[in-house]
């Protein structure tokens, strides 16, 4: 009687190893669905390989240099002035 429940547990074992090693495949298989980070919106659009939010067409808009200057001067001028 000894010899059967040895091999009823050896059975047993072996199918537990079975289910673990199931488990952590499933959890290797999940780690590697996480999103990727998004890409920084300082990047030109040409170089973004996933654009289905953006529209690949869209040309950068020009830098207005002196807007920009006369905002910032203005901004000076409201809080130091």
């Amino acid at each position: 009687m000894a010899d059967g429940c040895e091999e009823e547990d050896g059975e047993g074992e072996q199918q537990m190893v079975e289910e673990v090693e199931e488990g952590l495949r499933e959890c290797a298989l999940q780690g590697s669905k996480r999103r990727k980070r998004p890409v920084p919106p300082s990047l030109p659009l040409g170089r973004r390989s996933s654009g289905a939010c953006v529209e690949t067409d869209a040309a950068p808009a020009a830098l207005d240099v002196e807007g920009r200057r006369r905002a910032a001067m203005d901004l000076l001028l409201q809080f130091h002035g």
